[in-house]
């Protein structure tokens, strides 16, 4: 029973601080914006763009839904936790298109912020590592099989030990 309260304000604790996060990071996009009169000619520096999708060739951005497909299928399955406005997750984004350009595959990522709150809730009620370490962080590296969680490998790491930990959990050759 006590175990149940503390999960449950965890999981209120962390929608609430995406929430902050999210609307700090509208707000930011925001002034961006405004402060970009140069957009409509195309001369701003500044990118309306918040998730880098397009900068790399073999990281694969999924939605809630696909990722529930992924999750939910029998195959082992590694995603990368991130938040848009993670500047960890940013430092690890190349490291990871290194290691799957080298492998000729495609990694996960699926970015927190991009989903709604019942999104959120469900994602993270989803996920054992959530409920085993409370105060988690991105970008966090989760291999699944049958719902069930086989491996983690916390934080932005070197190019050689995320590919160590992929090739360890069958993720790539």
């Amino acid at each position: 029973m006590k175990k149940g309260v503390i999960i449950t304000l965890g999981i209120i604790a962390f929608v609430i601080v995406v929430e902050a996060v999210t609307l700090n990071s509208q707000n930011s996009q925001a002034l961006t914006e405004e402060s970009s009169t140069g957009a409509e000619q195309g001369t701003s520096n500044y990118s309306t763009s918040n998730t880098g999708e397009e900068d790399y060739e073999h990281l694969e951005y999924l939605d809630f839904e696909a990722w529930k497909e992924h999750f939910e299928s029998d195959e082992r399955f590694a995603f990368v936790v991130v938040q848009t406005t993670c500047g960890y997750c940013n430092q690890f984004k190349p490291v990871l298109e290194a290691i799957a350009a080298e492998a000729e595959t495609n990694l996960y990522l699926v970015d927190i912020l991009t989903m709604s709150k019942e999104e959120q809730s469900e994602f993270i009620a989803s996920i054992d590592y959530f409920k085993e370490n409370p105060k988690w962080g991105t970008p966090l590296t989760l291999v699944y099989e049958n719902q069930e969680l086989i491996n983690s490998l916390p934080g932005s790491q070197p190019e050689d030990l995320t590919k160590a930990f992929l090739i360890q959990n069958g993720i790539i050759d």
